[in-house]
């Protein structure tokens, strides 16, 4: 194995790549040698979070592209915006992180890069989760 690789297709992604600039997940087999990763200018996805009543929340949100396993954690501004440059190819969730339980989660699934008006709403005790 190669880097601790196990035999089988693994997925090359970045979580940091220079700012502008994005790696989209590429499935490769362990052990492949000669695989480029290409670097292309970036998309981006933003939105706004907002709790049941319609107020802006500062909290952390993160996206995840559909075969990528991790994601970094954006903070929205003092408005509940977010603005997170990702791949133009992506179409993944981003989900909001529970200030109340960090193991449970608001979001919107099949989110496409260029998407400008992701609304995501976190529920009360007493009210739904939705998405867009």
């Amino acid at each position: 194995s190669v880097l601790g690789l196990r035999a089988g297709t693994c997925t090359v992604s970045a979580l940091r790549a220079p700012k502008g600039w994005s790696l989209a997940p590429q499935r490769v087999e362990a052990g492949a040698e000669d695989v480029q990763l290409v670097l292309e200018p970036c998309s981006h996805v933003a939105g706004q979070v907002v709790d049941a009543d319609g107020k802006p929340m500062r909290v952390g949100v993160s996206v995840f592209s559909e075969g990528s396993g991790g994601a970094l954690v954006h903070q929205t501004d003092a408005d509940g915006r977010f603005r997170i440059e990702v791949p133009p190819s992506f179409v993944g969730r981003v989900s909001v992180d529970l200030p109340t339980s960090p193991l449970a989660s608001v979001g919107a699934d099949n989110v496409r890069a260029g998407t400008e008006d992701l609304r995501l709403v976190v529920p009360t005790a007493n009210s739904g989760a939705s998405g867009r």
